[in-house]
């Protein structure tokens, strides 16, 4: 049952999504001494999911196998998008004192 509720959710999204740009900004630590800080590009072709930042030199986007409604609560829309454009991951690592400073806490 529940498979086919999703399959319907998925269909309905297809259409709404295709061609949109989704950003994905995520914040992990290690042993909370290192902060690691990543920046990936998404979006929608042909109904799939596609990473666009695929690898830090921005090397060709790849299907994620993600789905449309994990797109839509783990990414944010911010826009179309542009197939002459690169969309470069970034990858940036902070010490626990420079996070403390940048988040002002």
């Amino acid at each position: 049952m529940s498979q086919i509720y999703d399959q319907k959710i998925e269909d309905s999204l297809k259409k709404e999504l295709e061609g949109k740009l989704f950003v994905d900004i995520n914040v992990s630590t290690f042993q909370g001494n290192t902060y690691f800080v990543s920046k990936d590009w998404y979006t929608v072709l042909n109904g799939k999911v596609v990473l666009l930042s695929n690898g830090v030199d921005g090397s060709a986007p790849a299907e994620t196998g993600d789905t449309l409604l994990s797109l839509i609560t783990d990414c944010k829309r911010i826009g179309v998008y542009n197939k002459d454009k690169k969309y470069k991951r970034i990858l940036k690592k902070y010490t626990y004192s420079e996070i403390k400073k940048l988040l002002k806490v």
